[in-house]
């Protein structure tokens, strides 16, 4: 038997011009649906010129509106009227002024002008609708791309007392026409549990021009998996077939018209539902060590909006997420309605240095939960030790600077500055930076590298609240990195607390010295989180 289902997914298919022919109409259509496995929608619109009119990013601003008005009233006959004939109708122009939108405002102009080329549409929709979770973000090729392959995340079958979620993601793959084939993914939200199965493709020069969804009915006492499967048709009428589960039956095949592509994909995803509180090695990108573990609140009656992704230390070249377990038991003790990501990142070796790909980790994790949670906007605690506090801080800082995820850092005892002389000017350092610059490992010869490598390089107006945690007689980590780190951050007004305590780099701190780092942790992430 299976249980209550975890995790579900909603496709949205954005169907657009195959084949411009001068000045021939052409359409682009926009797949709709409410969990994968229980039904889609189609949506198709006409005229919108030979391939030079179609606007993306105002497209998105369009279909976003519809969803504001969805949240706006939340009742079942508007949540109908918005996604049936949010284009071009007059409930579309009624949700703009509820909204607050003037007609003056050039933004409702734009909409007008997009909305003119949409007049007619034709709408479709496979049986078993449902409205489980919510859509994440709206993906589409670029400019002159189509979809000519897929990929699924798929857990597979938990036994007879685990819960199954199924289908966890789609990925669409995108090229233009031609004899080259550059892989270039889209996907929507994605669920947390499963992995990555086999790349499916249409042959050269075919395009994917249909698909059929398998889905599985509501099962009352069992697990209600919702999409578990998706079969795509290519131009040829190949069939290509995911690697998904064989739960529920196959629904009614959509096929675009004569003519037409599918570019774009938007999915709707149920977040956990509580029957699963920790999972461990969860995938969040390709590479093997690329895992996490995810550990969730036992509160079910609050939004599960904040989370602490946490990353183990070991010089950028060793260590593990579960070295720091320990650490994780005081976050959910002390913040037990926050969810927590203890994380795996790449190891750096001489050959691949760990700057910048273990950034590109962090950004790599925090878009995996962002997705993982579409429902809600995601606010971030970092807290790294020794190497993975620097990792923190440089992609708190720098990266996330003009998105804004991330609001607070937990800096236990991280090097913020290569710069300083103790690091720069000293051969014997060398060796132990080489797995984070690897041929770069001289800071003479490299200075922009190791400049761009400090989390001090970027440190100031806008940082997150930083809380941070030395050892006044640590080797290595001076303790002048946490004063130049402070300094810094007075002086652009960003909140922050230091404390310096007697001892080393962290592992011969005095046992009520610990305790009262953890003390000073709680409330500082819950004021500034």
């Amino acid at each position: 038997m299976r249980y209550l289902s975890s995790s579900y997914v909603i496709l949205v298919l954005v169907i657009h011009q195959a084949a411009c022919n001068h000045h021939t109409n052409a359409s682009s259509r926009k797949l709709k649906g409410y969990r994968v496995s229980d039904g889609q929608n189609l949506i198709y619109f006409h005229d919108l010129g030979c391939g030079g009119t179609f606007v993306p990013d105002t497209f998105r601003k369009v279909y976003r509106i519809c969803d504001d008005c969805y949240d706006l009233f939340k009742e079942p006959q508007v949540h109908a009227a918005c996604t049936q004939d949010c284009f071009g109708q007059q409930f579309f122009f009624d949700c703009m002024g509820a909204l607050g939108i003037s007609s003056e405002e050039e933004t409702f102009k734009e909409y007008i002008r997009v909305l003119d080329g949409l007049p007619l549409y034709t709408y479709i929709r496979a049986p078993h609708v449902t409205h489980w979770g919510k859509f994440g973000e709206w993906d589409t090729c670029a400019k002159g791309q189509y979809v000519y392959g897929f990929q699924l995340k798929t857990e597979p079958w938990q036994g007879d007392d685990g819960d199954d979620s199924a289908l966890n993601g789609i990925k669409l793959l995108c090229s233009p026409p031609g004899p080259v084939r550059p892989a270039t993914p889209i996907y929507s939200a994605v669920g947390p549990w499963g992995k990555w199965g086999a790349v499916k493709t249409c042959e050269f020069p075919f395009f994917a021009v249909g698909f059929i969804l398998r889905s599985e009915p509501p099962q009352d006492d069992g697990d209600d998996t919702a999409a578990n499967n998706l079969r795509v048709i290519c131009q040829d009428n190949t069939l290509l077939t995911g690697d998904g589960m064989n739960w529920g039956v196959w629904t009614t095949q959509q096929d675009c018209p004569p003519g037409l592509w599918l570019c774009g994909i938007r999915t709707q995803v149920e977040p956990p539902q509580g029957s699963e509180r920790v999972l461990y090695n969860v995938t969040y990108g390709p590479d093997v060590e690329q895992l996490l573990d995810l550990y969730l609140p036992d509160n079910d009656t609050i939004q599960w909006n904040k989370v602490i992704l946490m990353l183990h230390g070991g010089s950028w070249v060793s260590g593990k997420k579960e070295h720091i377990n320990g650490q994780v038991r005081r976050f959910r003790d002390l913040l037990p309605d926050y969810v927590i990501a203890n994380m795996d990142y790449r190891l750096g070796t001489y050959q691949s240095p760990g700057f910048p790909k273990q950034v590109e980790d962090v950004q790599m994790a925090v878009s995996f939960l962002k997705a993982s949670f579409p429902t809600t906007s995601l606010s971030f605690t970092l807290f790294g030790t020794s190497a993975g506090a620097h990792i923190s801080l440089l992609y708190a800082y720098g990266r996330d600077r003009d998105i804004g995820d991330v609001k607070v850092v937990v800096d236990h005892i991280g090097p913020v500055d290569f710069m300083d002389p103790g690091y720069c000017d000293t051969l014997i350092v060398r060796p132990v930076l080489m797995p984070l610059f690897g041929n770069r490992s001289n800071c003479q010869e490299y200075p922009e590298t190791w400049r761009e490598a400090s989390p001090l390089t970027y440190a100031g107006v806008g940082s997150p609240a930083t809380i941070g945690f030395y050892g006044d007689a640590d080797l290595v980590v001076p303790f002048g990195q946490m004063v130049a780190l402070q300094e810094r951050l007075d002086q652009a007004g960003v909140p922050n607390q230091f404390t310096r305590y007697a001892g080393g780099h962290g592992d011969d701190w005095a046992a009520e010295d610990v305790e009262d780092m953890w003390r000073k942790i709680a409330p500082f992430v819950e004021l500034h989180s």
